[in-house]
């Protein structure tokens, strides 16, 4: 899966999904505020309803969603600020890229970095969301076809950032590279992961 940047406006970008965070009773991100003036308020209305579910770990998918350009809008719940780290965050963005990785989508946007936590930094924010959501992807193949119908893992996920925090995205591919060997020797059958193999 490739990791890129584009730094176009969330609700111009034209996806198969568009994936965004929201906290519990927090504050909106700047990409949510966007996507909730585009479509009228819409998901103030849902997260008050709890239509939405902004707990940690919990994901909402917004098929044809109004006033954005993707097909598809992920909201991925944070919980609440207060309780909020890097490695909730973390888990959080995994189970959006498993969420990713179970539906029919090929390419997905992401701003999932957009938020103010705990002193946590973009950048740093930034690698962990690609990252995480590289490794939720994950699907193992090399001895098992895919059945027909079954949704094949992303190509590729673009990144809200400009070019100050490519260096960001080149991190998280560099590590997403090498954490994806190591689930692969590590799903190989005993009989074909042998020390002549490696």
């Amino acid at each position: 899966m490739k990791l890129l940047r584009d730094n176009a406006p969330v609700c111009e970008i034209s996806s198969d999904c568009l994936v965004v965070a929201v906290l519990d009773g927090g504050p909106l991100s700047p990409s949510v505020e966007a996507i909730d003036e585009a479509g009228q308020g819409g998901i103030t209305e849902m997260l008050k309803s709890r239509d939405i579910a902004a707990g940690a770990g919990k994901t909402t998918m917004i098929h044809q969603p109004a006033g954005i350009a993707a097909k598809r809008l992920l909201l991925v719940g944070l919980g609440k600020v207060e309780k909020l780290t890097l490695a909730r965050f973390n888990d959080a963005c995994q189970k959006a890229g498993k969420v990713l990785r179970d539906h029919p989508i090929k390419s997905c946007h992401a701003s999932l970095h957009d938020i103010e936590f705990g002193g946590a930094n973009e950048h740093a924010l930034l690698r962990q969301s690609a990252l995480a959501l590289h490794n939720g992807n994950y699907l193992y193949t090399v001895t098992k076809q895919l059945k027909e119908e079954a949704p094949a893992p992303l190509e590729h996920v673009t990144l809200l950032a400009g070019p100050e925090l490519q260096d960001a995205i080149d991190q998280a591919q560099g590590y997403a590279a090498g954490f994806e060997k190591a689930k692969m020797l590590g799903d190989l059958p005993p009989n074909i992961c042998t020390p002549a193999y490696l």
